[in-house]
């Protein structure tokens, strides 16, 4: 069991495949969904036969990013005898900040498979992963925050200026502006399979990654997976803080919280 209904996961050769399963929602995902995922990387941190932590999706999406509707319905419930910061930090931020950390810590090589675009939360995951496989050119990112009256999440605040260099960094996260395949290929992509068929794509890339288990020794795996990674921890771990911190003033004053209702009511009125 993943804890969630939207999440699986499976042990293949020296894999550990967690897969998004919900693509009529585009594989958007609610909080308990990401805490869900942390904990599934957690269980792959401490799986002694793999060595590589694969993300795979389903769909035309890789994650359309956080459930409107979901963030709607958890941003307004609280208990009463609860200050408004202490659920905001309770409910929502503590697990952005888990989950964050779960990836930021991972000891294991962390691959996310983008069968398609990927938004938001769940786009700054990806950025966290050390290598990032694309089914064709297709591909972009995008991080909406500021429409959504939210900070940044995920460390992305160091993240994406590293991976992009701050002109394309700074458009993204100021304006919300999608990240191209062509500003992803070498800088995030490491590479792209040019196939249409996600079954097909998940497929390859296991069988590729059964190759590179048989070549690669575990302990040299982790190793150098700690020489790479450890001069920025400390970056990642010093924005998920400054995040965190930063966010609470902006649920306090209520901004999220107006524009997930808005969006909400929407998606409603679309659908009727």
């Amino acid at each position: 069991m993943s804890g969630s209904p939207n999440l699986t996961y499976r042990i293949e050769g020296f894999s550990f495949i967690i897969t998004l399963t919900n693509p009529k929602n585009l594989n958007s995902m609610a909080l308990d969904d990401y805490l869900a995922l942390a904990l599934l990387v957690r269980q792959a941190e401490k799986h002694p036969d793999t060595r590589f932590t694969v993300l795979q999706s389903t769909g035309r999406y890789f994650s359309s990013g956080g459930n409107i509707t979901a963030f709607a319905r958890a941003s307004y419930a609280r208990d009463t005898s609860t200050s408004i910061e202490g659920t905001v930090v309770g409910n929502m931020l503590s697990r952005v900040e888990f989950l964050t950390s779960c990836f930021i810590n991972h000891s294991k090589v962390l691959i996310a498979c983008l069968n398609g675009p990927v938004v938001g939360l769940s786009a700054a995951m990806v950025l966290l992963c050390d290598i990032v496989y694309s089914m064709n050119d297709q591909i972009y990112m995008q991080f909406p925050f500021s429409t959504l009256g939210l900070s940044s999440e995920g460390a992305l605040s160091v993240s994406l200026v590293k991976k992009l260099g701050s002109g394309v960094a700074n458009e993204a996260l100021l304006l919300g502006t999608p990240v191209k395949y062509e500003y992803l290929k070498g800088n995030v992509i490491s590479r792209d399979y040019k196939m249409n068929d996600v079954e097909s794509f998940n497929k390859k890339v296991l069988d590729d990654l059964g190759s590179y288990g048989q070549q690669c020794h575990e302990s040299s795996l982790k190793l150098i997976k700690s020489l790479l990674t450890k001069p920025v921890q400390a970056e990642y771990s010093r924005a998920i803080g400054d995040e965190m911190y930063n966010a609470v003033d902006l649920f306090v004053k209520g901004y999220p919280q107006e524009r997930f209702k808005a969006l909400s009511a929407k998606l409603r009125n679309s659908k009727i």
